[in-house]
């Protein structure tokens, strides 16, 4: 038994040989290999001639039991928690898509010192909240990893002076690999890199007033008999601790304890994200003496390919562009930014009204609305890329379902925009899709 659960089993077996026992009790037990177990045991008195000589019992182990229970509740709350967030994170973005094009425009009509200093004031500001909202989109609509082979030691060693970065001068950063051996995943890189860059900003948050972090990356054997060998993360720091009410409760979505705010989504985000990669992710702590983070990852036979260098974008500047949205402040705010580039933009707010508009403007590019009120963006893009398959098109929505998007493209003339964007990040877009063969 653990020591915990002690005082626990000698009151059931006390009541065992009360009036009025309790049929069934839950204990932790530590297994032979070391790990505790959650087990259910009903036992009842054994009598001889009369005489409690005993009991007689049976004990179940129900800890993956418990576990998908644990999981099912989840995914419910996950699930009605998504179509809530999407919907506000939806809208949200699309407020600050409207405040985003504004402030560009505002930038480009006046040299006054006192309002660039105001627009940059806002645009940071802008930018914090496309990060928060970002972060619920993430969680309720993480896609499925597009794994590659990645040498998991490697990895680490190059985001060493990201880390570094993100901690601050006063918590040193360590990553050290134990094994020179070839210690390959499949995974999605940028979904392991925000796993880590989130657990850094966890460890960095623990240490206000400074500490270190040590990284460390080591093979193991297989953890059960239908699995191969695994490769084991650890993230360790020296702050605060946590208490085992908070341990238990930290890849809770929505869950937080600092101070200062936040989204509560960052561990929880780190745990969708280690599932989906087939691993499993433990956390240790203790008030006053730390955090581990450890991390297991199923290691791959495949040879890490090396980086392609992404395709220079050619300069191409767009004359003529149509805009399908329904917001007016946005079309507006991005109609005016654009003209002041010297860009001819023509609007619509109707997904049927956008044909019309292609065939009488003859636009050089479009920009379209996923969500408008009369039909799917989905289906105005199939309509404009079955009569113009070689027009360049860039999809924006706030809900940032990039599953859905990754339908529509075709070649390299059409791109993705999750609101909100800056001006500059849609010309780099233009020019990327006017250039494509």
């Amino acid at each position: 038994l653990q020591p915990e659960s002690v005082p626990a089993a000698m009151s059931h077996f006390k009541e065992i040989l009360s009036p009025n026992p309790t049929s069934i009790r839950e204990s932790q037990l530590r297994g032979a290999n070391g790990e505790t177990i959650l087990v259910e045991g009903t036992a009842r008195p054994l009598v001889i001639d009369g005489v409690v000589v005993g009991t007689l019992g049976i004990t179940r182990d129900i800890t993956e039991r418990r576990r998908l229970e644990t999981a099912l509740e989840r995914s419910g709350r996950f699930t009605a928690l998504g179509r809530l967030a999407a919907t506000l994170a939806h809208e949200f973005n699309n407020v600050l898509m409207g405040i985003q094009s504004t402030t560009d425009m505002l930038q480009r009509m006046t040299d006054l010192p006192i309002v660039h200093t105001s627009v940059s004031s806002i645009r940071g500001s802008v930018q914090r909240g496309r990060r928060i909202t970002q972060d619920v989109l993430r969680f309720t609509r993480s896609p499925e990893p597009d794994l590659e082979p990645v040498r998991i030691d490697q990895l680490l060693m190059q985001l060493a002076p990201d880390f570094q970065t993100l901690a601050g001068a006063n918590i040193h950063v360590l990553v050290r690999a134990t094994s020179d051996k070839n210690l390959t995943v499949a995974a999605d890189r940028l979904q392991l890199e925000q796993a880590f860059i989130n657990l850094i900003l966890n460890a960095r948050d623990a240490m206000p007033g400074g500490g270190s972090i040590t990284i460390a990356i080591e093979p193991r054997p297989q953890r059960a008999v239908d699995s191969g060998p695994m490769v084991a993360i650890t993230i360790e720091d020296t702050g605060t601790g946590m208490s085992s009410d908070t341990v238990s409760l930290i890849f809770e979505p929505l869950f937080t304890t600092k101070r200062s705010g936040g989204t509560g989504l960052g561990l929880a985000i780190v745990h969708q994200i280690i599932e989906r990669h087939r691993g499993g992710i433990d956390v240790t702590s203790e008030l006053g003496r730390g955090t581990v983070f450890e991390i297991l990852l199923p290691l791959s036979d495949g040879v890490q390919q090396p980086a392609t260098l992404p395709r220079p974008i050619g300069k191409h500047q767009v004359q003529r562009l149509l805009l399908v949205e329904d917001d007016e402040a946005i079309a507006a705010g991005l109609a005016a930014v654009l003209e002041l580039e010297g860009v001819a933009v023509a609007v619509v707010n109707l997904g049927l009204e956008a044909e019309d508009a292609v065939e009488s403007f003859q636009p050089d590019a479009v920009l379209l609305d996923l969500n408008l009120p009369d039909i799917d963006g989905g289906e105005v893009y199939e309509r404009l890329a079955r009569r113009w398959p070689h027009l360049p098109v860039i999809i924006s929505t706030g809900h940032g379902d990039v599953a859905t998007v990754k339908g529509f493209k075709t070649g390299g003339r059409t791109a993705f925009l999750l609101k909100p964007y800056d001006i500059e990040t849609l010309f780099e877009t233009l020019a990327a899709v006017i250039a494509a063969p």
